[in-house]
């Protein structure tokens, strides 16, 4: 489930490493598929000799290998790593242990807690991460219910509105927090430098994606006529504070077929403050195995025309 200021099964992709573009870690540039470079490849500064970001001491190994698998997502997609805050990681677990302690009239919302019931740390997550001593600005919590951050991330990254702090350009910071059944992600927002005003998911080259969308997640994105499944889903994610207006969008098959599709835009009074400004694109019915897409958007960024144009294969 998610709130911003739930589910389905689901997979990560495989990345195309095309010849000549490989990163090239230690000289200074975060590059694509790179986390991190601070000018070295030396391990144990907090950026690795392979260029991913290092997690801070004293965090459980379910939160180091949540940070982990949501910076290998960020990493295809040309996004910085997120930093494990272990304000976030506190904050997180602090709710994971309400939720799957408590029952009846304490769980009134997954999000919420009431107070004067035992282990309350907040009312909301903002509240939640501001007393774990996190100092910077609340984005967004993500709840699912598996106890295991190798399904959780997963499941969420394939639905249109959880993925979205995950991939966000403006996300900076997480947290991660499991209990019997639970699942928590708290993000932290702020302003990254070097990253682009438009990001698209999945990114450019991407195989194994998943095919499609069996619903589930709460809230409830508009179902394809003749309801779910749907067919892959994409994102165009935009930086906060870039002014990035889409004026047409097409998803293709492999044969060059327009096909029909929803499309979510910030804008929607039910749906938007779900997205953060970005967008989602979903076309009707499952996608046949190993089916090749192709994305055409066009809009302009700060006031200049752009055009995105890209394939993506799925599983």
């Amino acid at each position: 489930m998610l709130r911003a200021m739930a589910l389905a099964a689901a997979g990560l992709f495989l990345m195309a490493a095309s010849k000549g573009c490989q990163p090239v870690c230690g000289n200074g540039v975060r590059e694509i598929r790179e986390e991190c470079d601070d000018h070295n490849t030396v391990s144990g500064d907090g950026c690795s000799a392979t260029c991913v970001l290092e997690p801070p001491p004293g965090q459980s190994a379910a939160q180091v290998e949540a940070f982990h698998l949501v910076n290998a997502i960020r990493a295809p997609a040309n996004l910085p790593g997120l930093a494990l805050a272990p304000a976030l990681d506190t904050a997180a677990q602090n709710h994971a242990t309400y939720y799957s302690s408590d029952s009846g009239s304490c769980i009134q919302s997954p999000h919420v807690e009431v107070q004067n019931c035992p282990r309350f740390t907040g009312v909301n997550f903002w509240d939640r991460d501001a007393a774990a001593g996190f100092t910077g600005q609340a984005f967004y919590e993500v709840m699912a219910f598996a106890g295991d951050p190798s399904f959780a991330i997963p499941q969420w990254l394939n639905t249109p509105f959880h993925r979205v702090p995950i991939l966000h350009p403006n996300a900076v910071a997480m947290g991660y927090g499991d209990g019997p059944g639970v699942d928590v992600i708290d993000f932290g927002s702020g302003q990254p430098v070097g990253v682009a005003d438009v990001i698209v998911y999945p990114p450019p080259g991407a195989t194994g994606v998943v095919g499609s969308f069996w619903g589930g997640e709460i809230p409830a994105p508009p179902a394809p006529p003749g309801g779910f499944p749907t067919g892959p889903l994409v994102s165009v994610f935009v930086r906060s504070g870039a002014q990035v207006s889409i004026s047409s969008h097409v998803i293709r098959d492999a044969q060059g077929n327009a096909l029909p599709h929803a499309f979510l835009t910030p804008d929607d009074p039910t749906f938007g403050i779900y997205l953060a400004g970005s967008y989602s694109l979903y076309a009707h019915g499952p996608a046949p195995s190993g089916a090749t897409f192709e994305v055409i958007i066009q809009g302009t960024d700060n006031g200049n025309a752009f055009t995105r144009d890209w394939k993506f294969s799925v599983q």
